[in-house]
């Protein structure tokens, strides 16, 4: 959660692979 969902654009780009969960809160 945080602080990797300030940065989950640069390290999916480092990490093409990798799978990334987004999830949005109110």
């Amino acid at each position: 959660d945080w602080p990797a969902c300030h940065f989950w654009k640069p390290l999916s780009s480092h990490f093409p692979a990798a799978k990334i969960i987004l999830t949005l809160r109110d």
